[in-house]
């Protein structure tokens, strides 16, 4: 009830705009799985206000026709089915009504990612390849992959390097700005340090 961050007690975000806010997220993650491309420490992600705002409406319209799918072809596709709901029942702790004053936070999706490897897993034993043209398609898939993950590790390696992609990627957060500032602070590049923390 007093926590600044994150609760019901928050007096700039209430449950109902952090719902509709969710509804847009929960496409942003998913869309992440498939393609993980534009990976922020610090997301700059715009409050939905109300069910119009920033498609959040139909950011809900999606999950209800995908849930509703899910349940009626439950039977024709028991684990896409099973993954989904997964999915939404493990990210609902931090993405549906519980206010949390970061709206878009990557690791959200570590453990509700096992949903959504059941609905691949569901795709995968339905195509009809050779084994072969399978294994060479998905070791491809792979190395496109770790690949990603090397180049973003790369990024993660170093502070500055990090929290400088950052910033150039949530310009107008202050966090991602101190953040740099005090990077460049701890390699005594102080001149920078205090152009960020006046930036910050």
């Amino acid at each position: 009830n007093t926590s600044a961050t994150a609760g019901f007690g928050m007096k700039d975000l209430n449950w109902s705009e952090y719902f509709f806010s969710q509804c847009r997220a929960i496409w942003v993650y998913i869309r992440m799985f498939v393609l993980p491309s534009g990976q922020n420490v610090d997301h700059e992600f715009a409050v939905s206000r109300t069910v119009l705002d920033h498609g959040a409406l139909f950011g809900l319209l999606a999950l209800i026709a995908v849930s509703v799918a899910a349940w009626i072809y439950r039977r024709a596709f028991p684990l896409a089915s099973y993954g989904w709901f997964t999915f939404l029942l493990l990210l609902a702790p931090t993405s549906s009504f519980i206010p949390i004053r970061d709206l878009l936070v990557e690791r959200r999706l570590y453990l509700p990612f096992i949903g959504l490897l059941l609905i691949c897993c569901e795709g995968l034993r339905r195509v009809r390849l050779s084994r072969p043209v399978l294994v060479a398609a998905l070791g491809c898939i792979a190395a496109v992959f770790a690949f990603a993950a090397y180049q973003r590790n790369q990024v993660w390696g170093d502070a500055i390097a990090l929290w400088k992609d950052t910033a150039e990627k949530s310009p107008n957060k202050s966090r991602p700005a101190f953040q740099l500032a005090y990077a460049y602070y701890s390699e005594n590049r102080c001149a920078e340090a205090a152009s960020e923390y006046e930036k910050a």
